[in-house]
């Protein structure tokens, strides 16, 4: 429904409420414009990003369970999530090899049947003019889902017998996963989590931060790397305090060809932290929260204010010097 925006966040939180009533499923509540920006900026829709990376996906799943545990009991974290976690379903046969030789069969026969039965097998084509169908055939869905049908799919021997492949191999069902992570060709496990509304990004992540590394133990070859909005944010505020810096130095180098005495060029710039006060006061009853966008504001104030100063002075010295 169409609302204002101080609404948001609370109809984000009675969202989740409801969905957190629903047992084995993980969701999120995002914005339409907050999901294109986290995705842009780190491949991931959350605003904190914790990438575990390893070489083993079991010890990488304990690592990531550990710490989204943790995550969870911190202060305004919601959403947290392991991206992809293990227990997906999956049907799995694992050949006999003492089987295999009493009858006669090789592996390889058997496994190209399993996977005729599963991904299908060009058996033959159909021309319809100039037109090619291949005749793919497949192992009917109802087998593929039932360990115990899958089971009595027949095998032919070098011999010609026909067995079942019970006979030949253990199929049964197993958890498995449904997506494999990896990045620069190492294997990854992905912890994501939000941050409440009104709560500081960057406050949140260092408190985050220095509980995963007091609480969690992670094994020999798995390390963490930390990344989202509030990394994002902290870089464009060194990026914008950097170049703010350089400004006020050209700034004042300008002010000195102008005016020609530093009196003035001191009074210009005490005006500055003067015309700052109004807007720390409403940054500090907003919250205290300093976003990227209050920042930037801030430097349209300061240039404002530099700009009156500026002109202030100059008309005060052509009043003592042409007017008298």
């Amino acid at each position: 429904k169409p609302g204002p925006a101080a609404e948001e966040a609370q109809v984000q939180e009675e969202i989740r409420e409801i969905l957190s009533s629903y047992p084995g499923t993980s969701n999120e509540g995002l914005t339409f414009l907050g999901d294109r920006i986290g995705e842009t900026l780190t491949g991931e829709t959350a605003q904190v990003v914790i990438n575990l990376f390893g070489n083993d996906f079991e010890v990488l799943d304990k690592a990531a369970g550990e710490v989204a545990a943790v995550l969870h009991g911190q202060s305004g974290a919601v959403d947290v999530q392991v991206k992809s976690p293990p227990g997906s379903p999956r049907i799995v046969a694992r050949l006999k090899p003492e089987a295999l030789l009493q009858h006669g069969c090789r592996s390889v026969e058997v496994l190209e049947a399993i996977q005729t039965a599963f991904q299908g097998t060009e058996a033959a084509q159909v021309f319809d003019g100039s037109r090619v169908f291949p005749v793919i055939v497949v192992l009917a869905p109802e087998w593929r889902t039932s360990p115990a049908l899958l089971g009595e799919l027949p095998i032919t021997t070098a011999s010609g017998r026909r067995l079942p492949l019970r006979e030949l191999a253990d199929v049964f069902t197993a958890p498995g996963r449904f997506s494999l992570f990896h990045d620069g060709s190492r294997r990854l496990q992905t912890v994501t989590c939000n941050v409440k509304e009104g709560v500081d990004i960057a406050s949140f992540v260092s408190a985050a931060r220095s509980a995963v590394e007091s609480k969690v133990k992670l094994p020999a070859g798995v390390y963490a790397e930390w990344g989202g909005e509030a990394d994002q944010q902290s870089a464009a505020q060194r990026e914008l305090l950097i170049q703010g810096g350089i400004a006020l130095v050209v700034i004042v180098m300008l002010l000195s060809l102008v005016f020609r005495s530093a009196g003035e060029v001191g009074l210009v710039l005490a005006n500055v932290p003067f015309a700052l006060i109004g807007g720390l006061l409403a940054a500090l009853a907003g919250g205290g929260v300093l976003s990227i966008g209050s920042l930037v504001g801030f430097v349209k104030l300061f240039g404002i204010s530099m700009r009156n100063s500026i002109m202030m002075v100059s008309h005060y010295g052509h009043l003592v010097e042409k007017e008298g």
